[in-house]
């Protein structure tokens, strides 16, 4: 394992965000552009369709790995959770797309609404996970082995900064005669203590 990386899902998970896009846009810009141009759109669109689903077994195996291998806590398991939900998601649209593209492989020039639709869903959950994903790393901080200094000094900082809370004073007991009645008996048996004779926990 190359030691600036602790796991190999980042450098797997560009690839299919850049060809399932690409081929949403092919596949809508082949329906859109009139003329023949639009049958060389669409074999752009398939084969992108195509490797970009293959790409999604590395991706989500080691975005897998990831998960249960990262070092987490509570909050960040949640985040994700949710992250790895958004990407079967995505990954069950793809796959649904490219079982229609396969089924219209005859057609000549770009696809039905059925798939264009899929893909378009498939692109906005794209769009979701990778959101999602970037939490995880600039928000709950997964993966990270190291911090700039001057992000480690201010966290150190905060750490050694007394939290605001009453003071000692705030627990001192009012003296007899300020406002507070004597108990019977204080003038004759005077206390060695300045806290009426009793223990008191701070």
């Amino acid at each position: 394992m190359i030691d600036i990386v602790p796991n190999w899902h980042p450098l797997w998970v560009h690839f299919p965000i850049a060809l399932l896009l690409a081929a949403t846009a092919l596949y809508w810009a082949a329906r859109l552009v009139p003329g023949a141009f639009a049958a060389s759109l669409t074999m752009a669109a398939r084969w992108n369709l195509v490797l970009g689903v293959l790409a999604l077994l590395p991706t989500l195996l080691t975005g897998y790995w990831a998960y249960n291998s990262v070092a987490h806590d509570g909050p960040s398991h949640a985040a994700m959770t949710r992250h790895l939900y958004a990407a079967l998601t995505t990954a069950g649209l793809f796959s649904i797309a490219a079982f229609l593209a396969w089924r219209e492989r005859r057609r000549s020039r770009g696809g039905s609404g059925l798939l264009l639709l899929v893909l378009l869903a498939g692109a906005l959950g794209v769009g979701t996970t990778g959101y999602l994903g970037g939490e995880n790393v600039y928000k709950y901080g997964l993966g990270v082995q190291r911090l700039p200094a001057s992000v480690m000094e201010s966290k150190m900082e905060v750490a050694e900064t007394p939290p605001a809370g009453p003071t000692a004073d705030d627990h001192a007991e009012p003296a007899a005669g300020d406002g507070a009645p004597a108990s019977e008996g204080s003038a004759e048996q005077p206390s060695n203590s300045g806290h009426g004779g009793h223990d008191h926990a701070h």
